[in-house]
């Protein structure tokens, strides 16, 4: 694992009982796959449904540091992890209120923000010519240009079909909770039924 840098305020989030409760519940969870109910609970009691940020990332290691443990990668153990906080119902990621940490996350923002203004007035078949201008000529600075003009290309996309996207996740969900609801040959005649199958 890599060199993570565990703060006083994180330390003190859990007693030495709620790690080893964290720690037996990691272990579960890996070892039990789906069928892993219990190690869930015990991660959303000793978590919270609104952790801090310290308390979060605290959980977060002593997870992967367990399964780490068990002879899981560290990639594996994130990967794992992200699966674990979507079954706790943990949708964002809590923001560190560390001085220096929000300081850098507003600096970040504000020259996002600038390299935005840049395309103002701009419309994406220009900038899309732009890119493709800059590629004929493929020196280091044209490809550095190109690549920031495409991000903004893909963000003006993704603001525009945000919308659509979340309608998407909410239309599986509620297909999910219906799949829920029916039984099998249920399921199977209504895939017929649409040529599904």
């Amino acid at each position: 694992m890599q060199s993570i840098v565990k703060t006083a305020e994180m330390l003190n989030q859990f007693s030495e009982t709620e790690v080893a409760k964290l720690t037996s519940a990691s272990i579960a969870y890996h070892e039990a796959g789906i069928e892993s109910g219990n190690a869930v609970r015990t991660f959303q009691t000793i978590i919270g449904a609104t952790p801090t940020y310290e308390r979060y990332e605290m959980g977060r290691i002593v997870f992967i540091e367990s399964l780490e443990g068990e002879g899981l990668s560290e990639d594996a153990g994130n990967k794992r992890w992200e699966r674990l906080r979507k079954e706790m119902g943990l949708t964002a990621i809590p923001k560190s209120t560390n001085p220096d940490s929000v300081r850098k996350a507003e600096q970040r923002a504000e020259a996002k923000a600038k390299q935005r203004q840049a395309f103002d007035g701009a419309t994406d078949q220009e900038l899309k010519a732009e890119i493709a201008n800059l590629a004929s000529n493929p020196t280091l600075k044209n490809l550095d240009r190109a690549k920031q003009i495409q991000k903004e290309v893909e963000l003006r996309f993704k603001e525009e079909t945000k919308g659509e996207e979340e309608a998407r996740k909410t239309l599986i969900a509620e297909i999910n909770e219906w799949l829920k609801t029916q039984n099998l040959e249920t399921i199977k005649n209504y895939a017929r039924s649409m040529n599904l199958v």
